[in-house]
């Protein structure tokens, strides 16, 4: 299968939802990872252009750990809209891709540009599906199934479906290790340290299903965009 994950922000995907991606990569699934937003508003010692450059870099090197097809949107950080020009642009970075699965923030985050990246996602996916919308670019083959992350810290978001990640949290441990840049501003914004939070989270997680450490999702509901088979690693 192919496995597009879409965060708001470089580091959103490698919190939530990383362990899952290591597990589709190592039975053979092709990996996408997008970032909507470019990250320009996440300190407050380096300035907003350099911080765009390294952020970038870090996303780059993340991604290169599952050999994943990496995608940069560069939309501005904090003022993401789910308007006409971004549903466009997301429904061609899907064509582009063209996945069986995405994987998207749920729409009830904590943070405007994660509610609004979710619905952005389930809003083009099935017009991903319409050849005659941006007929220059090949439509998708089917509407694909759209799972929605984890909420940070799990907050007010009740999984329907499981992973056990126990056998690759160390990647998504180093995953997340590659947004060094993140890692002292979130001392500070969130009092967690990085490393803290995903483990702390995904064995809340593995606690709810049996296992040592676990990410949940929910499936969003929709004609065209089920299938019958398991989807999830």
């Amino acid at each position: 299968m192919r496995v597009l994950s879409v965060g708001a922000h470089p580091d959103d995907i490698e919190i939530l939802c990383a362990g899952t991606l290591v597990k589709y990569k190592k039975q053979g699934h092709s990996i996408g990872i997008v970032v909507m937003t470019d990250g320009s508003k996440g300190h407050t010692q380096i300035a907003s252009k350099e911080l765009v450059e390294i952020r970038k870099r870090e996303s780059e090197s993340s991604a290169k750990i599952l050999n994943a097809e990496f995608f940069w949107m560069g939309l501005e950080d904090g003022k993401l809209e789910n308007c006409l020009e971004n549903r466009i642009k997301m429904v061609r970075t899907i064509r582009r891709f063209d996945p069986d699965i995405i994987i998207a923030h749920s729409l009830n985050d904590y943070l405007s540009d994660h509610r609004i990246a979710g619905q952005l996602v389930v809003d083009a996916c099935s017009w991903a599906n319409v050849a005659y919308l941006e007929p220059d670019l090949k439509a998708t083959a089917k509407v694909p199934v759209v799972l929605l992350m984890d909420t940070m810290a799990g907050v007010g978001f009740l999984p329907e479906r499981y992973v056990d990640i126990s056998d690759v949290i160390q990647t998504k441990r180093d995953m997340l290790l590659c947004h060094q840049s993140q890692n002292e501003w979130l001392k500070n914004f969130g009092h967690v340290e990085y490393l803290e939070l995903i483990d702390v989270c995904c064995r809340y997680r593995g606690l709810q299903c049996g296992v040592r450490f676990a990410e949940g999702f929910q499936t969003w509901k929709v004609w065209l965009g089920q299938v019958p088979e398991p989807i999830l690693p």
